[in-house]
Parts: structure tokens; sequence; C-alpha cells
């Protein structure tokens, strides 16, 4: 794998025919059934007997640690424990020699295939799956109540079941549509500026928003493609009606998506929801190394059970100094497969696998939405929609990019566009690349909060600090307008700093500078509750962005330091990212941020030469003790190993607190999953 810059990454192509690469090393096939050992029992193949298997589990659960006694009493007290049985000596090195640099290394990547027969073959997830069309939910809360879900072709299903009737698609659903307007549709400052010769050659506008939704009984005749022509498309910005060119506007995913149909009509289809996550995490405390880890989640999984770590799937982890457009070139061409669908053995029987939807989650990496200036990030009154990055657009940029002979000339359009040289190689796969690669809310609030916990502090003065005695900022966010203006006083603040802020407010009274300074908080806190809501209304997406709005009007005015701050500017998209993923916490990454810690504490135990290797190769064993433990079957046997799948119930304190195993759900989860809830599904 190459150290240099994502700069030369194109030069490795998914067309390479070269067999004899590196990239042959990625892969690692399990044992040929005749290889398996002859083990009989419960347990068989994989352990000859209760004693062995138990002792592996805990030695893998604890790393041999002095927390693992309790456990170790439970397996010894068994009736069929072993005394007698051990287990080999693992020989591990003691040497931890400095790493030198190379031009190339090695990287091991896990098979997204392998993955996915992997959870598609275990019972325990498959069946708390979703795999069936969009949702018009009142209460919104899944990947299948946004819109990306319901307009593309990678995603839901055709035709469902109901009550053993096999409804298709177009029976006794509800389209959302888009209203098209003729020439006396248009406001009277339009007509004028565009004159009716254009509607004489059949040129009709559409209208951005509102989208109707009608019954299929409502649909008088189908249009063909060359009755009507549309260049243009009406918005409101703002109380104002304008008008922009059609090219400016998110292509419908019919436009770019096809997908082969499954060899028989009666096949089962699975289409899955894949969600990617990468970020660096420093493995060592005294020496700077950091991996990339790549993890893989299904949207297809309700959102309670995304919050299970178990549910995190590694990938693998990027060398340190590796590419990460190199290291995914294996998970590109095994993902072009899938979009076009693959066979593939679920419960024994053939199926139909199709997995798209990458989500590549924005954390630092600025506003990838739009092209507004840095100079005008934070002012509310841009027009987004002629300012916002388009797949198609770029696409164009990028081909321009690239035809320029100069690295100087080339070097100028990446300036000007805002571009890398080369489009990311994710790119490549049938995705919307700005629609899907949304801004991260967890870390943009943290951080929008933290900064300004410390502008505020920065403000009191010496009375003001002794009466402020909470130090865990980042948990304060909900309640500190109430500490506010608990202990808050016109004393408490700095008075050169106070008089600062009544000239940015404009007034001449020294009270009001207390006020606004809650009122920040006021709204901070607001817009914090709605973003991380866990179920949205049609009035919730309302709120949303009232509370955005008024936070970015008020936060620049007061602090300075706000102004064309990129963590602000994201309101202005957030409300298109919780309409397309259904909510906005379906954009977050702050449970994955945990995986990284289960990684990082495993490193002091590897042999610290090879990290990625080992952290892979422990990890795909905890994988398979899940997948037995959750009665998952092995593709080389015919049924799944029964003495794993009674651990649960056999050797309860053996697979509590182990995140492999825990699968906990608050009361007010539980309470939701009991409701039943009328699903209309909806064909956009």
């Amino acid at each position: 794998m190459s150290s240099e810059s994502d700069k030369d990454y194109a030069t490795f192509s998914l067309d390479d025919t070269d067999t004899s690469s590196e990239e042959r090393l990625f892969v690692d096939a399990a044992l040929a059934e005749d290889k398996l050992p002859s083990f009989d029992g419960d347990f068989a193949p994989y352990f000859q007997d209760l004693t062995t298997a138990t002792l592996f589990c805990w030695i893998h659960k604890h790393n041999i640690s002095t927390s693992a006694y309790e456990d170790l009493v439970d397996i010894i007290m068994r009736p069929e424990f072993n005394r007698d049985a051990y287990s080999k000596s693992i020989l591990i090195s003691l040497k931890k020699t400095p790493s030198t640099s190379r031009d190339s290394k090695m990287a091991y990547q896990l098979s997204i295939s392998d993955i996915i027969w992997n959870v598609l073959n275990n019972p325990s997830l498959v069946k708390k799956m979703y795999f069936g069309p969009d949702v018009d939910s009142k209460i919104k809360s899944e990947y299948w109540h946004g819109t990306l879900w319901a307009e593309s072709l990678l995603f839901g299903k055709e035709q469902l079941m109901i009550s053993e009737e096999i409804y298709k698609c177009g029976d006794q659903y509800r389209l959302r549509i888009q209203k098209v307007l003729d020439y006396n549709d248009l406001p009277g400052t339009f007509k004028r500026e565009l004159g009716q010769n254009r509607s004489l050659s059949r040129e009709v506008w559409l209208q951005d928003e509102p989208f109707l939704t009608i019954t299929t009984s409502q649909i008088s005749e189908k249009v063909t493609e060359d009755t009507l022509r549309i260049t243009k498309i009406l918005y409101k910005h703002h109380a104002h009606w304008h008008i922009r060119d059609a090219t400016l506007s998110y292509q419908h995913p019919s436009e770019y998506v096809s997908i082969m149909q499954p060899p028989s009509s009666t096949m089962k289809v699975y289409k899955l929801f894949l969600d990617i996550y990468y970020d660096d995490f420093r493995t060592f405390r005294n020496v700077y190394h950091s991996l990339g880890g790549v993890y893989v989640q299904f949207g297809n999984m309700p959102a309670h059970q995304r919050k299970l770590l178990k549910n995190h799937f590694v990938l693998g982890f990027v060398p340190f100094g590796g590419n990460f457009n190199e290291f995914m070139l294996p998970f590109v061409s095994e993902m072009k497969e899938f979009e076009q669908g693959k066979l593939m053995k679920v419960n024994g029987k053939n199926s139909w696998v199709i997995a798209a939807g990458v989500l590549r989650h924005n954390a630092n990496k600025g506003c990838r939405t739009c092209t507004v200036s840095r100079e005008s990030l934070t002012n509310l009154y841009q027009d987004i929609p002629a300012t916002s990055r388009y797949h198609h657009t770029t696409d164009i940029q990028f081909k321009e990019i690239s035809d320029e002979s100069t690295t100087t000339r080339q070097n100028q359009l990446c300036i000007q566009y805002g571009l890398r040289a080369k489009p990311n190689i994710l790119d490549r796969l049938l995705r919307e690349r700005h629609l899907q690669t949304p801004q991260d809310v967890y870390h943009a609030t943290a951080r929008k909060i933290g900064r300004l916990l410390k502008l505020t502090c920065e403000l009191f003065s010496q009375e003001g600090e002794n009466d402020f005695m909470m130090s865990d900022y980042l948990r304060l966010a909900m309640i500190m307008p109430f500490i506010l203006n608990n202990f808050l006083k016109v004393s408490s603040l700095k008075e050169n700093e106070s008089k600062i802020i009544m000239q940015r407010i404009d007034t001449l009274r020294m009270s009001t500078v207390k006020n606004v300074i809650i009122a920040c908080w006021v709204y901070v806190a607001k817009t914090m509750r709605i973003v991380f809501e866990s179920k949205f209304t049609l009035d919730s997406y309302d709120e949303l962005q009232k509370c955005l709005e008024e936070e970015m009007k008020i936060l620049p005015k007061v602090f300075p330091e706000f102004a064309n701050l990129p963590n602000l500017h994201i309101n202005i998209h957030l409300l298109v990212h919780a309409r397309t993923y259904g909510t906005l916490i379906n954009t977050q990454v702050g449970i994955k941020e945990m995986v990284h810690r289960i990684f990082k504490a495993m490193v002091p135990r590897t042999n610290c030469k090879n990290v990625e290797l080992d952290l892979l190769k422990r990890y795909t064993t905890l994988f398979a003790i899940r997948h037995l433990v959750d009665g998952g079957a092995d593709q080389r046997l015919s049924q799944p190993c029964r003495g794993f799948a009674t651990m649960s119930s056999n050797f309860r304190n053996l697979l509590t607190n182990w995140y492999i195993t825990e699968d906990k759900v608050s009361n007010e989860q539980e309470l939701e999953g009991n409701e039943e809830e009328a699903l209309i599904p909806v064909g956009s």
C-alpha cells in the first residue's frame, strides 16, 4: 500500500487486470470443510468440548485480566467442566521494536461480501432489519422515512405482501410529485421577464416546493418526454419568488441508477443501505501513530439497533501514512457488483442482494455541500439552491480540471471550484456525492457549544468566576440558561467586554448585555434539543428550521468569533439532511467514536509491530463468537453450532458486559417497539 498523497491515487484503476498484485492479499479464505477439526459434541467442529470453548471466550473477552475472576469461577463450577483440559500456550512477542519508514506496506481488509453474508445469515440480526419500501410515517426516525430511501431504486422494493396479498408498485400507493406551472401560473414579475413566446414552445416551469401527495386514481394520463420542456425551476427564497436553472437541482436517482432484475421472479430480494464511517484514532499515548478505522453500518436496522456497538462492523484499518483511496479499492470493486445485484445464499436459499447508499460522514472537512465563500458562511440570506454543489455539475468541473495539460492551470481550477485534482474513490459508486456526505451534527454541535462556553466564561469578572463553579462544560448546554439566569449579574461581567457587546447589539443599557448572553444559550439549547431528537414530525422540520435560523442570527451578532464559522454555517444545510435521512441523528457519528476506544484499549496487548493486522485478527475472532452465539450459520456446515447458540442462557455472566453480545435497550425503546403504527408505502 502506497504512503503517498491522495493526488496519486488515480493511477490505480478498478479495471486493472494484474491479479498478481498486492490487492489479492486482502482476501483470506476460510478453512475448507475437509480441513476442519474432527471434533464431536455440541461445540463441534470448532472445539472439542465445553471447557475449551468457554475458556477461549473468556480469554478473548478479558485478555487474562484480574476482572476475569468471577467469570472463571462460574466456568469452573459447572459440572461439565473438565480440569484436565487446557488450552495450548499462546506465544506473544515481548519485543516492541520501532517501525521503520517504507515506501509501501501491507494493508488488510475484510471483504464486504463476507460481512453482508454473515449479517443476512444471522437470524438474530436479519429478523430486526427492514427491507420494505419507504414509509410515509407521521413520526420519522428511520432511514426509510427519508426522501433518499423513497426516491432510489437501490432501496426498498417494488412490491410488498400484506395479509398474503401482493401489492405491486402503483397499487394503493401514494405519489409525491412536484407541481408543474405553465405561463399563466407564473407570478406577474416573471411573466414580463420571460414573455409568452417561451410558453408557446411548450416550455413549463417546475415548482420546487411544496411537494404534493396524490393517489394513483388522480393520474389521468402519462405525458410523453417530448410533450413538455423544463429548463427553469421556480422557488421561494426568504418569502420572494426566484427562478434558477434546472441544472441547479439534485438529480432524481432514477436519472443515474439502473439495476438488474433477479434471475428468477420468485427469488427473494434484499436491498441494503450501507453507512460507512472513516476516522483516524491515535494508538499509543507517548508515540504519535494513528490508524484509520473504517466501519460499516446497515441502515436497514432500526435506530435502537444501530446504537449498539456490536452492530458497527469493521471493514479494516488504514495503516499509518496510508492512502484512504487506495485502501478502499477492494471495497469499491465489490460494491460495484452489489449495485447491479449479486446472487448469494441466505438461509440456504438463493437470494438477490443489492447494496448501495454509502454515506461517508463529513466531520472535519468544512462544507462540501455548497460553494459559499468563507466571508459569507454565516450570511443567513444567501441563496442556497443557487450556490449548492450538485453531483452532475461537479463531474463537469472535474473533467475540466483533468483536461488541462498543465499542472499550474489545474491548480488554478482546483482553487476556483474548491475541489481536489481527482474525485474521491467513493464517487465511483452510484450516489449523490454532496447529498450523501452530510455534515456530522455530533462534532459540529459539540464544538460550537464548546466555543460559546469558552467565550461566555471569558466575559466573567473575578466575581463571576467565583460564582460559576461548574467544570464539565460540554454537558451543560441544556442547563446553562438556568445557571446563568440564577447567578449572572451586571457585576459578574468584565466592564470593557460588556461595552463591546453593547456596541454590537446597539443598546445603552448594561443589563441588556446579561439578557442577550442568556438568550444566546437559550437559542443554542433549543437548537441542540431539536437537532438530537430521535423522532421527527412534519412540524419538527419547521421547528428545526426556525431554531437554526434564530441561532445563526444571534451568535455572530453577540460574539464576532462566530462570524463565518463553518460549524455554524452548516445550519443552512441541516434541514435538507434531516429530510433526506429522516432525522439528523441518523447522520451523527458519536456512537462510532466509541468503537475507536474499544480498539485503542486492545493496542497494548498487540505485538505493536503490525497493529492493524493484530486488531483485525482479534476483531474477526470476536465477530465469529458473536455470530455463533446469535445462532448464525456457517456456510461450510449444514446447521448452527448448538453449544454456542445456548451459551446466552447457560453462561449469562460470561456474555454480560461484553460489547459483542450486549443487547441493552431502554424501557422507552422497548415500549416504542410494541406500538403499532399504520405504514403507508409511498412511491416517488
